[in-house]
């Protein structure tokens, strides 16, 4: 006869092997999916999907961007081309994932999200900014990352397109300071003591 605790322990090693398994099943699915994407050449045939940039980008203050560039096939398989840009410098980092799903691909851009967010927009858009932060960072005698060729190679012809943005790059301004709002308790008790 089996004791509480034997079969406790038994309901615990279940549970753990269960979910190694799925571990495992996880990480076999994805290396499948891998191998069906698998290069940049073949991601950059495949349709654009959403594109992502900072909702600050626009902003003279804003510094750091960043800017996603994403393709994806019809059975979900998904291939990213991200870059942090540092407006005074250019392109800081490029990294490119091909063969993901749609849930590693929320883990990127949630990675990046912080604190200002991120927003979908026109890749015509996001290929312009790239092209732009790429032409800065190489006037500035800076290098490119090192995964900037395999970038350029995911994002394919949205190198050739053209949009009527334009971003600042080479100038920050200071941020603005805000006047201090004093809450309503604070206003109160000033009010009170400058009449007495």
């Amino acid at each position: 006869m089996t004791t509480k605790r034997d079969r406790q322990a038994d309901k615990k090693r279940v549970r753990h092997q269960a979910r190694q398994q799925k571990a495992r099943t996880i990480r076999s699915n994805t290396t499948r999916r891998t191998r069906m994407g698998g290069t940049p050449e073949k991601a950059s045939r495949w349709p654009v999907g959403p594109c992502y940039v900072s909702t600050h980008w626009h902003e003279a203050d804003a510094e750091e961007i960043h800017a996603i560039m994403v393709r994806k096939t019809d059975d979900g398989v998904h291939a990213a081309a991200i870059f942090e840009i540092n407006k005074l410098q250019g392109i800081q980092s490029v990294t490119c994932q091909v063969g993901i799903d749609a849930n590693a691909l929320q883990r990127e851009i949630g990675k990046r999200s912080e604190p200002n967010g991120m927003y979908i927009q026109d890749a015509k858009m996001i290929a312009q900014i790239i092209r732009d932060a790429k032409e800065h960072t190489l006037t500035q005698g800076h290098t490119l990352p090192s995964k900037m060729s395999t970038a350029e190679t995911l994002m394919g012809d949205l190198l050739l397109t053209e949009s009527e943005i334009s971003i600042d790059f080479g100038s920050v301004e200071a941020p603005k300071k805000r006047k201090r709002q004093l809450g309503i308790f604070t206003r109160l008790l000033e009010h009170l003591f400058k009449r007495t």
